[in-house]
């Protein structure tokens, strides 16, 4: 039998306001936030974008989308944003988070359940310089950042927002 698990979510709608989810095993909190919906028009690859959320959870993309997996360089957001269209969760960290916390959103992103619609876990790493904190999950619409990464946090996040998108696309993207 499952057991479910609490799990604090901010109220429905536009401007809600950020809610912390502690671990109770990890001592670190990270702020979940709804954010408003810049959109989904697709853009010439290559076009400059500027997204008024940072992390951005919407907004104006490119025609392909990058593939579920761990990055280790940067990837251009209007390519992730294009993942997150398809109901994807994408884990973030800048690239001067520090060396331990990165290892353990690895770690986390290696241990996300596999999406049950897609056979895998919908979900891909990359760093990324222009993020407020160190680092950030997002979602269609939502936002979990912090100073730290909290393994708890994120897996509720992804079964909150994974696969709750204007687009149910489970194949990987083409972009390396």
């Amino acid at each position: 039998m499952a057991m479910a698990l609490p799990l604090a979510l901010p109220a429905c709608g536009v401007g809600s306001s950020p809610t912390p989810l502690p671990s109770a095993s990890s001592g670190c909190t990270m702020t979940e936030r709804a954010v408003p919906n810049e959109g989904w028009m697709h853009v010439a690859e290559g076009t400059n974008v500027t997204y008024a959320a940072n992390p951005p959870a919407s907004g104006p993309h490119y025609p392909v989308w990058l593939r579920y997996q761990a990055y280790t360089t940067p990837q251009a957001r209007p390519y992730w944003v294009h993942n997150l269209e398809h109901g994807a969760v994408v884990l973030l960290h800048r690239p001067d988070a520090p060396a331990p916390g990165v290892t353990t959103l690895n770690e986390t992103w290696r241990a996300l359940p596999n999406d049950p619609a897609c056979g895998h876990s919908r979900a891909l790493l990359t760093p990324d310089s222009a993020l407020p904190t160190p680092f950030a999950a997002v979602a269609a619409n939502f936002i979990l950042q912090g100073e730290c990464v909290d393994p708890q946090a994120i897996a509720q996040f992804t079964s909150a927002h994974r696969n709750r998108a204007p687009e149910d696309i489970c194949t990987s993207g083409t972009r390396p």
